[in-house]
């Protein structure tokens, strides 16, 4: 499989290729960023991308054991310490990508017609409850 890479030194540089270019579907990024806490990164990420959108990965030759559950709490999908082998590097980006075909197939069979591709019942029922909180949100402004 081969795949297009963006490279940037800075967290806020992450997000402006995410939103430059929104068909991206795995991120590695480094636990130490110079400009952003990477946690803070991820919450901003995933306000904008689910988890079945784009693939996060973690990587850090020193992080404190605490962190992982945190980093995996904000939406990290993957957490991988340096140092690491090319065949472990390799198994956790097709696993991670694996995760996301699996995740988008199953939203596909619960919001879709498997013959006609159309949209079922329980995807307008949860439109309608995703626009019912949204009216809600505009009354109480």
């Amino acid at each position: 499989m081969l795949f297009q890479v963006f490279e940037t030194s800075q967290g806020s540089g992450a997000l402006e290729i995410l939103n430059k270019y929104p068909d991206i579907r795995l991120m590695i990024l480094d636990y130490y960023l110079p400009d952003e806490d990477t946690v803070e990164l991820i919450y901003s990420i995933r306000e904008k991308f689910k988890k079945n959108e784009v693939g996060i990965i973690v990587v850090s030759g020193v992080i404190k054991t605490n962190m992982i559950p945190v980093l995996l709490k904000a939406g990290a999908n993957d957490f991988l310490s340096k140092p690491f082998s090319k065949e472990e590097f390799i198994i956790r980006v097709n696993n991670t990508i694996e995760m996301l075909d699996i995740i988008n197939e199953l939203e596909f069979y619960a919001f879709k017609d498997p013959l006609t591709g159309l949209y079922n019942r329980r995807y307008f029922l949860k439109k309608l409850q995703s626009y019912g909180n949204l009216l809600k949100d505009m009354v109480l402004n």
